[in-house]
C-alpha cells in the first residue's frame, strides 16, 4: 500500500550562522533539561522546524526544500 503524508504547517527559521539571538528567541519555548540546555545540533544554514508537538529538530536544506512550501 503507498500512502501520502497529511498536509501540515509548521514554523521554520533558516540558520544562517549570524543569527544565532534570532534562533534563541524562536526556540524559546522549546523543552530543556536540567542543566537549562537546549539540545539540537544545528549546522549553518540548516532550517529549525517547530513541529506539530511544539519541538525542534535541524533539517539540512535539500530535505527542508523537498519537503515544505513557503506559505502564502
Amino acid at each position: 500500500m503507498k500512502y501520502k503524508q497529511k498536509p501540515i504547517q509548521v514554523e521554520a527559521l533558516w540558520f544562517n550562522g549570524r543569527n544565532l539571538k534570532e534562533v534563541l528567541e524562536f526556540c524559546s519555548d522549546a523543552y530543556v533539561d536540567r542543566f537549562d540546555r537546549l539540545h539540537i545540533h544545528v549546522q549553518s544554514k540548516d532550517f529549525i522546524v517547530k513541529d506539530v508537538q511544539g519541538e525542534f529538530h535541524a533539517i539540512d536544506p535539500m530535505t527542508f526544500a523537498r519537503t515544505f512550501e513557503k506559505v502564502k
